[in-house]
């Protein structure tokens, strides 16, 4: 059901034309201007894993004609105006972390805009307690930058080692700790965007009306780009404190769970493995050695050189038809909740009380600090084995999903079920909030045929939303929806919702450069 682009063999990249390098070189300077063929294929994808099995083809999406860098809204308006006068396509790119194509274009002849450079990190606003960015600046460095000073915020989505600021705002981020301090968009003051038209603007909050900074959180670049931003900050929390329980059955630890956050609590952490997940987090074998480590950026995640060939036969033989092992994860029952808690001490040992209550009603069993702290030491090392799973012949994707307390033990039965001829599936219940939670879904498939592997991975993807779509729930609670969802975005607004959102682009952007493709099938 997915639009897809038009692939390409690696080879020689065409040139662009002297032409417009030179209209490009006039309006940012030559040191603002690649067209290296490295530099635009990097920017010509993202962590898109269906991209990564064209790769395997040796196919690749079509790279731009350049890749443009500007350091400040100006540099970006000009070539949003230039670009509408003469009706040539722009994709923004950030930190190329996505794993839903966003930053994908459907046909040749884009520029990609870089926002490497817009890399502003000023000190905090002690007296506000807000903070400012460029949005090409890196998630971990803005984190870091904000410890230093005494300050957090709250923000630490999986990727945050290599996304940027403004990707967060483009896809609707969420991080690890939203429970407590809410997704990216609960935390925005203020944004400066640049629109399709080479108009600056400065959305703010709080303000009359309509909240024009929500229509920029989640436009995934097709309505402006975001150049800056501020954010609301907060005091690093004084004391931290984890702990894990066990649960017989999902659905006790969901009902412990959804009880915790209508209570008034706000953990920082409610993050629940079901029984595989659970095996695999939680090893009954130990954990190891080691300090934490800082998050994986994008080269520690991109697949590598193959494994050799009988680990990959053995691999892609268990993983061709998964209803075996998915049946064999059905016999595993009970499941590890990790809650954390974070804040002053007296806040902090007052909420750990009342939701060790709720957890014993539920029939969890206390497992001690252990477990949470060791996942909060190993909390970035589940991104690490993706490339692993590449390099031995498969591929590995995930899809999040959002949905009411009431349907989200339903949800997870029900894509369970859709994916388990396709794919070999497991889950982790997180975001959890007082009206509902997400749920985070890991499909294992074979691709030692690509072609073959690809076919596994639509199927996989059909079944996974078809069954969302029926349960009611909404298809993306924080990746975005990009290539990969587009047409299944269009059967959740309908007709209507559709109707407006294309009204929205064409206010912003009337040529319709920035980003083509992108939420339309």
């Amino acid at each position: 059901m997915s639009r897809f682009p038009q692939l390409q063999p690696f080879g020689e990249l065409p040139a662009p034309s002297g032409a417009l390098l030179s209209d490009l070189a006039r309006i940012l300077g030559p040191d603002a201007i690649s067209v290296s063929p490295q530099d635009r294929l990097e920017a010509s994808r993202d962590m898109w894993p269906r991209a990564i099995l064209w790769r395997r083809k040796g196919l690749y999406p079509p790279a731009p004609q350049a890749v443009l860098y500007p350091s400040h809204a100006e540099d970006a308006a000009r070539i949003f105006r230039w670009a509408s006068e003469r009706g040539i396509p722009v994709v923004p790119v950030g930190g190329r972390s996505g794993v839903l194509g966003g930053v994908v274009a459907l046909e040749a002849g884009a520029l990609a805009v870089d926002t490497r450079r817009l890399a502003d990190l000023d000190p905090p606003d002690r007296e506000r307690m807000e903070a400012t960015v460029g949005a090409g600046v890196l998630g971990a460095d803005f984190e870091s930058m904000l410890e230093r000073e005494g300050f957090t915020l709250g923000h630490a989505p999986a990727s945050i080692g290599g996304s940027t600021v403004g990707g967060w705002i483009a896809t609707r981020s969420a991080g690890q700790n939203s429970s407590r301090y809410g997704k990216i968009e609960d935390m925005v003051v203020e944004l400066e965007c640049v629109l399709g038209t080479g108009e600056i603007v400065h959305p703010a909050r709080p303000t009359p009306g309509t909240d024009w900074v929500e229509l920029f959180c989640g436009s995934e670049g097709s309505l402006g780009l975001v150049t800056r931003a501020t954010f609301r900050i907060w005091p690093r929390p004084a004391v931290s404190r984890f702990r894990a329980w066990r649960f017989p059955r999902i659905e006790n630890a969901l009902d412990a769970m959804r009880e915790i956050l209508q209570s008034g609590a706000r953990p920082s952490v409610l993050r629940l493995y079901d029984p595989i997940d659970t095996l695999l987090s939680f090893p009954p074998w130990g954990e190891g050695e080691g300090a934490p480590r800082r998050p994986p950026g994008l080269r520690e995640l991109w697949p590598r050189t193959p494994r050799p060939v009988p680990l990959r036969r053995l691999w892609n033989f268990a993983l061709w038809d998964p209803r075996a092992l998915n049946g064999l994860a059905r016999l595993r029952r009970s499941a590890v909740l990790v809650l954390g808690h974070e804040g002053e001490a007296w806040e902090v040992e007052a909420e750990a009380r009342a939701a060790a209550e709720v957890c014993a009603r539920s029939e969890g069993k206390d497992l001690g600090p252990a477990p949470g702290e060791r996942w909060m030491r190993h909390r970035w090392e589940s991104a690490r084995h993706f490339p692993t799973v590449f390099e031995m012949g498969g591929w590995v994707d995930t899809l999040e999903l959002a949905i009411g307390w009431g349907g989200v033990a339903r949800l997870y039965h029900a894509v369970r079920k859709a994916v388990a001829p396709h794919a070999f599936c497991m889950a982790h219940f997180s975001h959890a909030y007082p009206d509902g939670c997400s749920i985070y879904f890991t499909f294992l498939g074979a691709a030692e045929d690509p072609d073959r592997g690809l076919g596994q991975h639509e199927a996989t993807w059909a079944a996974a939303l078809a069954a969302a779509r029926d349960e009611g729930a909404t298809l993306s609670h924080h990746h975005g929806v990009g290539l990969q969802k587009a047409a299944w975005l269009e059967q959740e607004l309908g007709d209507e919702g559709m109707g407006v959102l294309r009204a929205l682009r064409r206010a912003c952007d009337p040529a319709g450069i920035l980003n083509p493709g992108k939420f339309e099938t």
